[in-house]
């Protein structure tokens, strides 16, 4: 009897020092959320309509004054704004937890890259893996907008690739507070507003110019300041 009361306290004991932080992603688009296959009505003076956003998210971590305090495992997530329930991860946490700062990756690292497809969020069934020599689309973003000269005004921007010199994997460092939910802002404004549609509407392949725009896509991500 009295082994199975330790057992018990050690098991609660043992729950007890975990808790959970959900981080919650928001797309903005037009200083608005994100609505996938909105009608083309004119917004700001532009029409863009986003008929696709998924996003590899990976290797969580928290630091506090630059010493990590919190590393997730196996940590591959798929973000994607046309699901529901896609648009949060949750992380097993200590309950006592301090920290001031999250580290994340925008891709799937090179070690995970070069072992193959695999199942869950990285099962190449959600439209995110080109090829093993390739790897995964980390970023994929699809739309029409009426300044983009392409057929239809479709533009496509799949990025990705893992091998050098073509490593779009890019790490992401954004301050925080301690909450139990973290809610992060991705705003494509920034990154539409940027793109000179004349001479970039399709990146479909590892490149140059997937390199330069995975930079730009670190900067749209962001924590609002909120209170609790």
């Amino acid at each position: 009897m009295e082994k199975i009361c330790l057992i018990i306290i050690i098991i609660f004991l043992s729950n007890g020092l975990h808790g959970q932080t959900e981080v919650r992603f928001h797309a903005i688009h037009q200083g608005e959320s994100l609505i996938i296959d909105a009608d083309m009505d004119e917004w700001n003076g532009t029409d863009t309509t986003i008929q696709q956003f998924r996003c590899y998210l990976s290797g969580f971590e928290f630091f506090l004054n630059g010493k990590a305090v919190y590393q997730q495992e196996e940590s591959y997530h798929l973000i994607d704004f046309s699901k529901d329930g896609k648009q949060s991860i949750l992380l097993n946490t200590p309950e006592a937890i301090t920290y001031d700062e999250m580290v994340f990756n925008l891709g799937i690292d090179s070690t995970k890259s070069d072992s193959g497809i695999s199942g869950g969020d990285l099962d190449p069934m959600h439209g995110m893996y080109w090829t093993w020599q390739s790897g995964y689309i980390f970023f994929k973003l699809e739309g029409q907008s009426k300044d983009c000269p392409s057929r239809n005004n479709e533009f496509q921007f799949h990025i990705g690739g893992f091998l050098y010199p073509f490593n779009a994997n890019r790490k992401i460092r954004l301050k925080t507070q301690i909450k139990k939910t973290i809610n992060i802002h991705i705003n494509l404004d920034p990154l539409l507003e940027n793109i000179d549609w004349n001479e970039q509407n399709h990146i479909m392949s590892p490149s140059t110019e997937a390199m330069e725009l995975a930079d730009f896509i670190t900067t749209i991500f962001s924590i609002p300041n909120e209170k609790e």
